[in-house]
C-alpha cells in the first residue's frame, strides 16, 4: 500500500512539474530537403555538469528516433586542445553529418504572491446573540516559476553552414526546477527536427550471410 501511495505521489509531482515550451524554428533554403542520421550533440555556454546532462539528454532523444549520436564531451574532451584539422578528422572518422548545438541564452524566475484568504466564524453567546468575525483561512504564499530561453542550431558538417536554427522559451511551474526546463527544451528541439523530417534513422549494419 505504501509503495502504491509513493508511486501516486511521484506521478502527481511529475504532472505538476509540467513545462510549457514555445519554439520559433527556421530552416535554411540552401539545405531544404536534407536530413541527418549521425549527429554530434553539443551543449554550449554552460558548466561541465550541465553540459553532460544536456548532451546525455540530447543523445537519448535522438536515439529514440533512430539516429546515431555522439557527445561533444567524448569526441572533443575539454581537457584537450584540438586544431580545426583535428576536429574535422574526428567528425569524418565517425561519419558525423551534423552538429546539434543548444545553449541557454537567458534565465529568470517569475515570482508572484497569492494573498491570504479569510472566512467568517460565528459563535453564539449565552444570551443567544451571534458574534461573527473574520478569521484567517489560509496564509498567503509566494510562487516561483523558472523560465529559460534557448538558441539551438544544426550545423551541416560537410559545408559548415547552419541548416536549421530555433529560438525556444520554456516556462515551468512552481514545482519545476531549471533541470526540468532544460530537459523539456531538449525534447522540444529534437521533436521539432523529427517533425520537419530533418532526422532520419541511421542505417543498421547487417551481419554477413554465413558461408555455405
Amino acid at each position: 500500500m505504501k509503495h502504491l501511495l509513493a508511486l501516486a505521489f511521484l506521478g502527481l509531482l511529475a504532472s505538476c512539474a509540467h513545462v510549457n515550451t514555445h519554439i520559433t524554428p527556421l530552416v535554411s533554403r540552401k539545405y531544404k530537403g536534407q536530413s541527418y542520421s549521425r549527429i554530434l550533440a553539443q551543449a554550449v555556454g554552460t558548466d561541465l555538469k550541465n553540459q553532460a546532462d544536456r548532451e546525455n539528454h540530447l543523445c537519448l532523444e535522438l536515439t529514440k528516433r533512430g539516429a546515431r549520436c555522439w557527445r561533444s564531451l567524448d569526441v572533443f574532451p575539454p581537457t584537450e586542445q584540438f586544431t580545426e584539422t583535428q576536429r574535422a578528422q574526428a567528425l569524418q572518422a565517425r561519419a558525423i553529418e551534423g552538429v546539434l548545438a543548444i545553449g541557454m541564452t537567458a534565465a529568470e524566475v517569475s515570482k508572484s504572491f497569492v494573498p491570504p484568504t479569510f472566512k467568517t466564524s460565528c459563535t453564539t453567546g449565552a444570551d443567544g446573540s451571534e458574534q461573527c468575525q473574520q478569521v484567517l483561512d489560509s496564509a498567503g504564499y509566494s510562487i516561483s516559476k523558472p523560465i529559460g530561453a534557448y538558441r539551438a542550431q544544426l550545423i551541416d558538417v560537410a559545408s559548415a553552414g547552419v541548416m536549421w536554427m530555433a529560438d525556444l522559451r520554456a516556462s515551468g511551474t512552481q514545482y519545476s526546477g531549471f533541470s526540468e526546463v532544460d530537459a523539456a527544451s531538449v525534447e522540444r528541439v529534437v521533436e521539432e527536427l523529427a517533425k520537419l523530417g530533418i532526422l532520419r534513422p541511421a542505417e543498421k549494419k547487417t551481419a554477413p550471410a554465413p558461408a555455405n
